[in-house]
């Protein structure tokens, strides 16, 4: 038995041709809207920070914890655009409480997490762990990640849980596939390297501007910052 071919369509012309095209433009229009809105849930919009310039491998070279320019860090309201000289910043402009510090764990790939909230959270001497979710490796990344963070180290003078002291997050445009930040220090990784990664906590952890503990004040030379409440400098 054999299956009548349909006829080919007439391509349409005049005013129905501009019809379905503009019909199927707004339809595109909705599915990249509509993925954008999946990607920044959570309160958090494109439009929350921008960036002068992306660091590159040649800033910061892979395996190497590279010390970056300070940005400053002072309090703007959530919503508020900032731009970052560089990205991915490793300080500058944040959120203030209750806004931020962000909760320590594992985002997935869906999930909006912009500097403007993890600053706030390096600015208290935690660790953030950047890793790229554009391309093929994403979710093995991620899997590796969530791994390592089930057993990965505190800090190394606060001993705070990793819920509080480390986060990882996703974030484009990176230097390598996994960045490791501390206030100030940039690490790049091209794989998720979980003794590299743990090297890092300890040699950078629990040294942000606003340490959370007094041991971690009196190592760095610093002023102490009891708790979470302990505010930046303010607009």
């Amino acid at each position: 038995m054999s299956i009548a071919t349909p006829p080919p369509t007439a391509p349409a012309t005049g005013i129905v041709a501009r019809l379905r095209a503009n019909l199927a433009g707004i339809l595109v229009l909705v599915i990249v809207v509509g993925g954008g809105i999946a990607f920044l849930s959570g309160g958090a919009s494109a439009a929350d920070y921008s960036c002068s310039s992306y660091l590159t491998a040649t800033d910061t070279p892979v395996g190497v914890a590279t010390p970056v320019a300070d940005l400053g860090r002072t309090h703007v309201a959530k919503g508020s655009s900032i731009t970052y000289a560089y990205c991915p910043p490793a300080s500058g402009n944040h959120w203030p409480v209750p806004q931020a510090p962000l909760a320590g764990r594992v985002y997935g790939l869906a999930d909006a997490v912009v500097p403007g909230g993890y600053i706030h959270n390096l600015e208290h001497g935690y660790i953030v762990v950047l890793y790229r979710g554009d391309d093929a490796g994403a979710a093995d990344r991620l899997a590796a990640l969530q791994t390592w963070y089930a057993s990965a180290p505190t800090g190394p003078y606060c001993n705070l849980p990793t819920s509080t002291s480390l986060m990882v997050a996703r974030a484009d445009k990176l230097p390598a596939p996994v960045v490791a930040l501390a206030w100030d220090i940039v690490y790049p990784l091209e794989t998720v390297d979980g003794a590299a990664l743990d090297g890092f906590i300890a040699a950078h952890g629990d040294r942000g501007p606003e340490p959370m503990c007094n041991a971690a004040a009196a190592a760095a030379g610093q002023s102490i910052s009891p708790d979470m409440t302990s505010a930046s400098p303010t607009p």
